[in-house]
């Protein structure tokens, strides 16, 4: 006995016997019956397919089928009807996936990408509220700068070399010349 899952089955001749065909789909095939074990298709589809019987199976039913035609029509039906009782039905599968496996988690999916929308523009928010919006109610008046620069001869450890010249520029015309008065303001010593 051989099992075939999710198989297509196309312009084939293909022996039953024993087989279990699950998820299978025929088309245009021809399905043979030798009369051995007897085949379990489940959830199969079925397009354009002849079914055949050989061997015994064909030899039982052409003495049925005499034997139907010759007068004993209600004793054929009858074992007919005994035999379909006794054949067990396929157990009904339990479904095995979980949604999130077979894209049927809509609703899920739904609520995560409202909350990640939220979060962006909560996030987006902030940063409006944090570089754009805030910073302009933050008026410093127009005597003060808007940011303080640190004059050079006021910075620690020069190298020696340095002193002459910082001295220098800080005395001539060329660095009062390029001060700009209410954008910078030197530190008090």
């Amino acid at each position: 006995m051989s099992n075939f899952f999710n198989l297509t089955f196309r312009n084939q001749t293909v022996e039953v016997d024993g087989n279990r065909y699950d998820g299978c789909t025929f088309m245009e095939c021809r399905l043979v019956y030798r009369g051995g074990e007897l085949p379990s298709f489940v959830r199969c589809d079925f397009d354009r397919v002849n079914f055949q019987l050989e061997g015994g199976a064909y030899q039982t039913l052409k003495y049925l089928t005499g034997m139907y035609h010759g007068g004993f029509s209600s004793q054929v039906e009858q074992s007919l009807g005994q035999m379909l009782g006794a054949i067990p039905e396929e157990p009904v599968r339990v479904r095995q996936y979980k949604a999130e496996a077979v894209g049927e988690n809509w609703g899920q999916l739904a609520v995560w990408n409202a909350g990640l929308v939220l979060a962006a523009v909560i996030i987006v928010a902030m940063l409006f509220v944090g570089f754009v919006s805030y910073p302009t109610r933050e008026v410093l008046g127009n005597d003060q700068p808007l940011r303080e620069e640190v004059p050079a001869e006021t910075t620690p450890n020069c190298p020696m070399t340095w002193a002459p010249s910082m001295t220098l520029c800080a005395t001539s015309k060329w660095s009062s010349s390029t001060a700009t008065p209410g954008w910078t303001r030197p530190m008090a010593s």
